[in-house]
C-alpha cells in the first residue's frame, strides 16, 4: 500500500475549532524521523458528523496554536488504517486516512485512555481542551511591546545616561577644585618657608629709622 507524508497547508484559528462544543484539544509526538519525534499540538473535531484531527505544527506552551498557522487535517471516517499499540508509559497511534495520508504519533499523560478511544470512535464527548487554559482564547504569537513603550524605555535609557554624565562632571568638577586648593595652599607654604624672603625680612629689620 502506498502511502504518503503530506504537505503543510495553512490551518483555521484554533480558537474557532475549539469553541465549537465537539472539540479537544492535546499534545501529541509526531514521528519525524526513525528516533525522532515532535511535539505537536492536536485538535479533535466533529464537523458535520465527520471527525477530523487538525495537528498544528508550532504553539506555544499551555496558550495554543502559534503562528506561522501551518500543519495537516486528516480526517478520521472512513480511515484505511486506525491502530493503537501500548509502548512503556505512552500509546502510539498509527493512522491512514482514506486517501493514504499517513501519521503515526504518541500520546502520553492521564487522559490516555480517553484520547484513543475517542480518535477510535470519532466521539468527542469525553476529551477535554488541555493546550490552553479554560475560557481564554488563544493566542497566535506573542505580541511586540506597544510603541510607547519602546519610547518609554529609550526616554528611560537615555536619562539614566545623562544622570551618570551629570554625575560624573560634578565628580571631575570637584576633583579639580580639591587639586586647584592643594596646589594654592602649597604655594603659599613655599612663600612662607623661602629663606631669600626671611633674609630680606630680617634686613629691613635691622635697617630701620632712627
Amino acid at each position: 500500500m502506498c502511502t504518503g507524508k503530506p504537505k503543510n497547508i495553512q490551518l483555521p484559528d484554533q480558537h474557532s475549532l475549539c469553541s465549537n462544543p465537539n472539540s479537544g484539544c492535546t499534545y501529541i509526538e509526531v514521528k519525524a524521523g526513525i528516533n525522532k519525534w515532535d511535539k505537536c499540538l492536536a485538535v479533535l473535531i466533529k464537523e458535520d458528523e465527520e471527525p477530523k484531527l487538525y495537528v498544528y505544527t508550532y504553539f506555544l506552551k499551555g496558550v495554543g496554536a502559534g503562528e506561522p498557522l501551518i500543519g495537516r487535517i486528516y480526517p478520521l471516517a472512513r480511515s484505511k488504517e486506525l491502530r493503537a499499540r501500548k509502548e512503556g508509559d505512552s500509546i502510539t497511534m498509527t493512522l491512514v486516512t482514506e486517501k493514504r495520508m499517513e501519521l503515526e504519533f504518541k500520546l502520553k499523560g492521564k487522559t490516555v485512555g480517553v484520547w484513543v478511544a475517542a480518535l477510535m470512535s470519532g466521539s468527542t464527548s469525553l476529551i477535554s481542551h488541555e493546550t490552553h487554559t479554560k475560557n481564554q482564547k488563544p493566542i497566535k504569537k506573542l505580541e511586540a511591546p506597544p510603541e510607547k513603550s519602546k519610547k518609554s524605555e529609550s526616554t528611560k535609557v537615555k536619562s539614566n545616561r545623562e544622570k551618570r554624565k551629570e554625575k560624573s562632571d560634578k565628580s571631575l568638577k570637584k576633583e579639580r577644585e580639591e587639586s586647584s586648593k592643594s596646589e594654592k595652599a602649597k604655594e603659599k607654604e613655599s612663600i612662607s618657608s623661602d629663606p631669600v624672603l626671611d633674609e630680606e625680612e630680617e634686613e629691613n629689620d635691622e635697617i630701620s629709622p632712627e
